[in-house]
């Protein structure tokens, strides 16, 4: 058979097209016939910058149990639920605890984390069973402020009473206000809120100022993070206001009713689900402002590969138990009342025990190396300027998984957060690649997963943008992401048959 070899019209650049005029070819017949180029192992992974696992298994058990118990049901990836997990606990407990690194090194408890994700990943499923024990608590603060409002506007009428009576028999001025003194006008209860869902960072500053503990826990971040917060006049201010919630320093916010709210001791949990679109606007807009301020570098940064598409239906368990026994744990928290003094909030310091101290000094150094130029993580500065006081962090919310009532933060805690911490510290690294170069690898990586799916080495190219992650499903996207893969020899495209088909490397298909 004489094949002819020859490039379409007007595709200069995406390859040949083999034809005959007298019998159609198969794109398996026609995958014979392609020279490629050799791909060595490293240069593949490289290529692809493939999902790092998280380390379930250094989680404290009954963290580990409930996040294992959620993720068998939803389906849903592990950093989903780890990310409700961590958070659920951070933001029960940072009212009682903080952490200290060194004498002067004194931290919150207080966590910060995205995930990045589509809709559709059971977020919001995952969360459910997790802030019941939030709601709960906001029920019965509801009640207990009723109950205190009713009592308050009682003392108020004889406060105003009792103040009236007292002008009528004092003529002497000075006498009069000397018994005015002793009459204190009551005090007004205040509703106490903890979960924070759809709120802009005003809203929530709003609240920090009636009661300073807070969860602020969406998987519709769009909302807290767009609109308002993206204006150029106004992001400045929110990133600011955003890294001093997680530093926990005294805030001073100016409402644009012009009204100034005073926060001594704020503490704050972030949780956040964001769509890659979302994302991008936060960490790229305003001239990448949120990066160079040090807004990101603050957050525990995810995004796991997406499990829709591989989520066959399971009945719904008549108990979750796992979750429940974790649940106990953040209601013995929530039910234990938040320590004031002259209106400040008064929190129990963690100190490392030597052991973890020494561990912890370790981890520190060997980062830090990574830091200069050249190193692993010089791209990442931020992150890495602040790995060690998250490892602290979260190795505190560990220690108070597993122990009652803490008096150290111990080894085993600091080396479990190492791993934790080091997880999310490369996922900061593989998505610190400019969003074109990131693209093209993770249309790579759907292209060698699709493939693999379906036990060929070829797709049909109109078929790509069909099925393609939503966030990618964009025809100028995957006609940059395809020229470039095949610039690099990943990929070659022809037209075979009547079709438009995208040929993967055959070396792309072994097992990494």
């Amino acid at each position: 058979m004489d094949f002819q070899i020859k490039k379409p019209s007007g595709e200069d650049g995406l390859g040949a097209a083999l034809t005959d005029t007298n019998l159609s070819i198969s794109p398996e017949i026609y995958a014979r016939h392609i020279e490629w180029e050799y791909l060595g192992a490293d240069e593949i992974k490289l290529a692809q910058s493939p999902e790092i696992s998280f380390p379930i298994d250094a989680l404290p058990s009954v963290m580990k149990n409930a996040v294992t118990e959620a993720v068998n049901f939803n389906q849903c990836p592990i950093p989903i639920a780890v990310s409700v997990a961590l958070g659920s606990l951070s933001a029960a407990a940072q009212a009682h605890y903080d952490v200290s690194r060194d004498e002067n090194q004194v931290s919150p408890i207080s966590l910060s984390l995205i995930t990045i994700a589509e809709s559709g990943e059971r977020k919001t499923s995952t969360d459910k069973p997790f802030a019941r024990c939030f709601h709960e608590w906001e029920i019965n603060q509801r009640k207990e402020y009723n109950e205190l409002s009713e009592v308050y506007k009682n003392q108020l009428k004889a406060y105003d009473i009792a103040t009236k009576e007292v002008g009528k028999g004092e003529s002497n001025q000075e006498a009069l206000y000397a018994v005015l003194s002793e009459l204190k006008p009551p005090a007004k209860p205040v509703q106490k809120t903890i979960l924070q869902d759809r709120v802009t960072i005003e809203k929530l500053i709003s609240n920090l100022a009636a009661f300073p503990i807070a969860y602020l826990n969406s998987n519709e971040a769009g909302a807290v993070l767009g609109g308002y917060a993206f204006k150029s006049e106004n992001f400045q201010s929110t990133i600011t206001t955003l890294n001093q919630l997680w530093d926990g320093a005294p805030l001073k916010y100016d409402t644009k009713g012009g009204n100034l709210l005073l926060i001594p001791k704020p503490r704050v949990t972030v949780n956040l689900l964001l769509q890659e679109s979302i994302y991008r606007k936060f960490s790229d807009g305003n001239d990448g402002l949120a990066f160079s301020t040090g807004g990101l570098s603050r957050f525990l940064i995810a995004q796991p590969e997406s499990t829709i598409g591989s989520r066959p239906y399971k009945k719904a368990p008549t108990g979750m138990p796992a979750i429940a026994e974790f649940n106990q744990l953040i209601s013995q928290f929530l039910a234990k009342p938040a320590n004031f003094e002259d209106e400040i909030l008064q929190t129990k310091v963690l100190p490392l025990s030597p052991e973890a101290k020494d561990a912890w000094i370790a981890f520190h150094d060997q980062v830090e190396k990574e830091l200069g130029e050249g190193g692993q993580f010089y791209m990442i500065r931020g992150w890495g300027a602040k790995a060690a006081e998250q490892v602290a962090r979260v190795a505190a919310n560990f220690q108070i998984a597993v122990c009652k009532d803490p008096v150290v933060v111990d080894l085993d805690s600091i080396l479990r957060a190492i791993q934790v911490v080091s997880y999310y510290l490369n996922e900061s690294l593989r998505l610190s690649t400019t969003s074109k170069s990131k693209d093209t690898a993770r249309v790579l990586n759907w292209l060698i997963k699709r493939a693999k799916k379906l036990k060929v080495i070829y797709l049909v190219r109109f078929e790509i943008q069909q099925y393609i992650h939503n966030d990618l499903r964009n025809s100028q996207k995957i006609e940059d992401a395809l020229f470039e893969l095949e610039k690099a020899g990943f990929i070659q495209c022809f037209f075979v048959d009547g079709k438009d088909y995208v040929f993967l490397n055959p070396h792309l298909m072994v097992s990494l």
